[in-house]
């Protein structure tokens, strides 16, 4: 796989440099091999899945659940698609299985946090995006000091989902403290994954 970039110093990110069909066939089994992996592993050691870890499975189901909506109108082209439809639904099934038995763990030990996570920790949480470029320049190389605040990170998220502990808690509104601890630049570690998130 090349990572040239174009003349205005972006670089591709969505597969512009494979054909469909080699993205579909190589690139698809891969991807899908590696999650069936994975979530193999998840469902050894689902009841000490961490909230944080259940989040990341509730967006692979989104996202496996959109792949599988795109894929269904090519599924009577190719018979090669169908078997990727099968193994996504197996794949959202196996999450949706490891998703309670880890939810039934945390809301024993952890109700109080659960509570702030509920909007996105039942059900399967859809990204949705558009392929683009990401520029080049803006990649930083530099970091910052790791010290990071979890509980103040999940302050932040329950802020933004509507489900803190203040009284007036709206949804979608976030503080300035939240904001800048959310996009400050340089982020390592822990820190990048909650701002990822």
């Amino acid at each position: 796989m090349r990572w040239d970039s174009y003349e205005d110093g972006t670089i591709p990110w969505d597969g512009s440099n494979f054909s469909s069909h080699e993205l579909y066939i190589k690139y698809g089994d891969h991807a899908l091999h590696a999650l069936q992996r994975l979530f193999k592993f998840f469902e050894s050691d689902a009841n000490n899945l961490n909230l944080d870890g259940l989040y990341g499975l509730r967006i692979a189901q989104g996202q496996l659940n959109a792949l599988d909506q795109i894929l269904k109108p090519s599924t009577d082209r190719q018979i090669h698609l169908t078997d990727h439809n099968h193994i996504i639904n197996s794949l959202s099934k196996q999450i949706e299985r490891i998703a309670n038995m880890s939810l039934n763990q945390i809301a024993y030990e952890q109700s109080t946090y659960l509570h702030r996570f509920a909007l996105i920790v039942y059900h399967p949480f859809v990204l949705e995006y558009q392929s683009g470029r990401i520029n080049k320049y803006l990649i930083e190389h530099d970091t910052q000091d790791s010290n990071f605040d979890e509980d103040k990170s999940g302050k932040c998220f329950a802020e933004l989902l509507g489900s803190s502990d203040r009284l007036n808690s709206r949804k979608y509104f976030i503080s300035e403290a939240c904001r800048n601890m959310m996009t400050s630049p340089m982020g390592e570690n822990y820190r990048l994954t909650h701002q990822l998130l």
